[in-house]
């Protein structure tokens, strides 16, 4: 038995293979910079020209990328172009010893996301940027701020609005892409009397919901047309969508007229207009 340790540290035994997948919802793509295809746990490992640079390594984690480039012409290149992909592409680099036995094992050597996208090369090879996991959750995010909108999600647990009276059930009869969002068609949105702004739309049974950054549609004048800020993993056309109200999160708003959870708002709703530290009292 020859393990993958003994055959790392030998400079005439070692056969090193890199593999990449890459997670782009719903699909996988599985490569490696070897000739031919690797087949580590029941996964297959397709021939691609894909390399990489050093794994960086960086406190700073907008210096800590490490560089990945694949054919200009590669599917997950397109999923950037035109515009950047709506869902956070997964980026893994694996690693095997061709000759450790009694079977290969692959050895993750780098889990991030992709977060940057350049090309080169006259516009033949795409260098993508991909951010390590550890890199990613040590960056620092305020989790409020001071403004007089309120700080909480709609319905999660500090805001405590019921959906229940607030919800609108339909079937989705078209979904397009538009250039502000990804445009639902759902029956009965218009005439429900809910103003869906602001709220969430799900295929019902998911747990995978959308924001609604519009409702109407100026390029249809269909009033039952939803923008979601993003599409959906499945194709919602046929299937029934969950729709919630939004909230303009205002404490003389929606927050006490819609929803009366006045006591959970969490904005300074009376931010005075004149900044003491900047002008001074007078």
């Amino acid at each position: 038995m020859t393990d993958f340790a003994t055959l790392q540290a030998g400079t005439a035994t070692s056969r090193p293979v890199e593999l990449f997948e890459f997670v782009g919802k719903p699909t996988v793509y599985r490569y490696t910079s070897a000739e031919d295809e690797i087949v580590v746990d029941g996964r297959t490992f397709v021939p691609t020209a894909v390399s990489r640079k050093g794994i960086a390594r960086s406190a700073d984690s907008r210096l800590g990328l490490t560089q990945i480039t694949l054919p200009a012409d590669d599917p997950i290149v397109a999923l950037h172009t035109p515009k950047p992909s709506p869902f956070q592409v997964t980026a893994k680099i694996l690693r095997i010893e061709r000759d450790e036995a009694p079977t290969p094992v692959a050895r993750t050597i780098f889990v991030g996301f992709l977060k940057t996208m350049t090309f080169d090369d006259n516009g033949h090879v795409a260098t993508f940027g991909a951010i390590s996991v550890d890199a990613f959750l040590a960056r620092t995010l305020p989790r409020f701020t001071y403004q007089s909108v309120c700080n909480h999600q709609l319905y999660d647990g500090a805001c405590q609005a019921n959906p229940a009276g607030h919800t609108f059930t339909g079937i989705c009869t078209a979904q397009d892409e538009s250039p502000s969002g990804t445009r639902i068609t759902v029956p009965g949105v218009s005439a429900s009397g809910f103003f869906f702004r602001g709220g969430l739309a799900a295929i019902q049974g998911t747990t995978d919901p959308r924001m609604v950054i519009q409702q109407g549609s100026v390029l249809t004048s269909d009033q039952d047309d939803l923008v979601i800020l993003k599409s959906f993993n499945d194709d919602p056309v046929g299937q029934t969508i969950e729709i919630v109200e939004g909230c303009d999160h205002l404490i003389n708003g929606d927050c006490g007229a819609k929803f009366d959870v006045v006591q959970n708002f969490g904005g300074f709703a009376w931010v005075p207009f004149k900044n003491l530290f900047v002008t001074g009292l007078y």
